[in-house]
């Protein structure tokens, strides 16, 4: 169960998402496979490089929204969008709980380890 809850499936679904933007637009018009590449690649690169919340979040917006905008009559982008946005939801509140975890601990904890005595 911890693999599956574990961030490393949830990025991996992002660069499929990414993979899939880029194959739908490979035959489009110009100004919208411009706007595919983009947000593949966007896309690919919030699943492999997005430390952050908000780069991660901003990556996500930046992939799928100009796309589902200007691909607005198909229903495919539009569902990129959305799943794009349900696969981000864990990963954002995995980034939080873990950054408030660290916040919690991180100085007494490290005043408490400098400053205890070791073995006499």
């Amino acid at each position: 169960m911890s693999t599956v809850t574990d961030g490393r499936w949830f990025r991996c679904l992002l660069v499929l998402l990414g993979a899939a933007e880029l194959l739908m637009v490979a035959g489009a018009a110009p100004v919208l496979l411009v706007v595919g590449l983009v947000g593949g690649i966007a896309l690919m690169a919030a699943g492999v490089l997005a430390r952050p919340l908000t780069v991660l979040i901003a990556l996500v917006v930046i992939g799928t929204v100009p796309f589902a905008v200007f691909a607005w009559t198909a229903v495919v982008p539009v569902l990129l969008l959305l799943t794009a946005l349900a696969v981000t939801v864990p990963l954002a509140r995995r980034s939080c709980s873990t950054r408030a975890g660290l916040r919690r601990r991180r100085p007494a904890d490290l005043l408490r380890h400098q400053t205890s005595p070791g073995p006499v």
